[in-house]
């Protein structure tokens, strides 16, 4: 879960303006990870939760969730078990 998105809004991108890095490249980088995800690990294996990216008001910072954040995760991972 992150809020890098491509089309997360710039108020929401100032909160990620910290890195060494790139926004841009974050986001390829998110990108190629779900792809490793998609070709390493059998699909039934995978809870998915990327429903959440780029909710900001799920999150303390680019990739933590806030409280309301866990339980949203904890509760798509309930789901899918």
């Amino acid at each position: 879960a992150t809020l890098m998105v491509p089309d997360l809004p710039q108020a929401d991108r100032e909160r990620c303006d910290h890195f060494s890095f790139p926004y841009e490249a974050h986001l390829q980088a998110y990108d190629a990870y779900w792809g490793m995800i998609d070709q390493e690990v059998p699909a039934g294996r995978v809870i998915d939760v990327r429903s959440i990216n780029g909710r900001a008001g799920l999150f303390n910072d680019h990739v933590h969730p806030n409280p309301t954040g866990a339980q949203e995760v904890a509760r798509l991972v309930a789901d899918a078990l």
